[in-house]
C-alpha cells in the first residue's frame, strides 16, 4: 500500500492502513495477514490472531522463499514473517506445524544467524528442552548484535537456550512491562514513530511473551508431573 505518513496521528494511520488491508484482504500475504492481525488488535483491544490456515496456505515450501533475489531486504522481510510463524505455532503449541517450520528453516534461501535462532526456538517449543549448542555460538550472535543484550525479548530467549528458566521468567516479566509501557504510549505518537509501531507486529500481538511463556509452562508442567 502507498502511504502518506506526514504527521499523521497514530489513530489516523490505523484507521487509513486498516482500511485498505480489509479491502484487500483476498490476496494478502504472510506479511499482510500480520499486519492486518496487528492492526485489528490495536483497534479492538485485545490480541486479534491472523488466521492460522491462512498463514499455513501461504507457506507450502514452494510459496515460503518466493520471494526476489535483489533487493535483500526483501527475504529480511520473509524471515521475520515466519519468525513471527515461529512463535505463533510455539504459543499455539501446534507441533505438526513447528515441525514444517523447522523444514522451511533448513532450506538454502533461510541461510542466516536467524535461521539458527529460529530452529533452537522451535527445539525448544517441540521439546521443551535447551537445544545442543556451544556457548560461543551465542556469544557471537551477541557480538554480531543478531541478539541485543538490551532486548528483554532476547535476554529471555538466550537464558532459554542457556536452560536458565528462571531467568527467562524474570527476563520475560520485564519484557511485559516495557510492552505495557509502550501501548500506554501509543496514541499519544505521530508520524514515523507511530508508523513504526505498527510495522512491529510481533511486539503488538506479544509473539515472544506467548511464545516463552508456553515453553516455561510446558517446563513447569513437565517439573510437577515428573
Amino acid at each position: 500500500m502507498r502511504l502518506e505518513i506526514g504527521n499523521k496521528s497514530f489513530d489516523e494511520m490505523v484507521q487509513e492502513m486498516l482500511g485498505w488491508y480489509r479491502d484487500h484482504r483476498a490476496s494478502l500475504g504472510v506479511g499482510g495477514l500480520w499486519m492486518r492481525a496487528g492492526l485489528e488488535s490495536v483497534v479492538s483491544g485485545r490480541l486479534v490472531d491472523p488466521p492460522v490456515d491462512a498463514l499455513k496456505a501461504c507457506l507450502r515450501p514452494e510459496l515460503a522463499w518466493d520471494v526476489p533475489e535483489w533487493p535483500m531486504e526483501e527475504l529480511s522481510f520473509r524471515m521475520s514473517e515466519i519468525a513471527d510463524c515461529n512463535l505463533f505455532a510455539i504459543a499455539l503449541g501446534d507441533q505438526p506445524w513447528m515441525q514444517g517450520l523447522k523444514d522451511l528453516w533448513t532450506m538454502p534461501r533461510a541461510e542466516s544467524d536467524w535461521q539458527e535462532i529460529a530452529l533452537w526456538q522451535l527445539d525448544l517449543g517441540l521439546t521443551g528442552q535447551s537445544p545442543a549448542w556451544e556457548e560461543d555460538d551465542l556469544s557471537i550472535l551477541f557480538e554480531l548484535h543478531t541478539l541485543d543484550e538490551n532486548d528483554t525479548a532476547h535476554l529471555a530467549w538466550a537464558a532459554l537456550f542457556r536452560g536458565d528458566f528462571e531467568a527467562a521468567r524474570l527476563a520475560l516479566e520485564a519484557h511485559r512491562a516495557e510492552l505495557d509501557a509502550r501501548a500506554r504510549q501509543w496514541s499519544s505518537s505521530h508520524g514515523n514513530q507511530a508508523y513504526g509501531i505498527l510495522l512491529n507486529t510481533s511486539r503488538i500481538l506479544r509473539l515472544d511473551v506467548r511464545a516463552i511463556g508456553a515453553i516455561l509452562g510446558n517446563v513447569d508442567r513437565h517439573v510437577r508431573f515428573r
